[in-house]
């Protein structure tokens, strides 16, 4: 299991962020826990915000580089605080 502030990589996507929460989805009539995450790196795509996946997607990431560039990712997201359907827009489910 994660912990809030822990770094994961998704395994499916390349996303690289901080665990921010859990949540939970109905898969074929099955509980399913889900690890919300707000990405501070992702080589794939200019994708940005908090992203939601199964937790079984996720795998533990160690480094130093993810942890430099958090703080700057944050900062970027408080800039955008008066249009909320713009940051709305980055939460997708799995």
């Amino acid at each position: 299991m994660f912990s809030i502030g822990d770094y994961v990589l998704n395994q499916n996507t390349g996303h690289i962020g901080k665990v921010v929460g859990y949540g939970h989805e109905i898969f074929d009539n099955v509980y399913t826990t889900t690890l919300k995450v707000l990405l501070t790196c992702d080589r794939n795509s200019e994708h940005k915000g908090i992203v939601e996946d199964l937790i079984s997607n996720w795998k533990q990431y160690q480094s130093e580089s993810a942890s430099a560039i958090a703080p700057a990712l944050v900062t970027d997201m408080q800039k955008d605080t008066k249009n909320p359907i713009s940051q709305a827009k980055h939460i997708t489910a799995a």
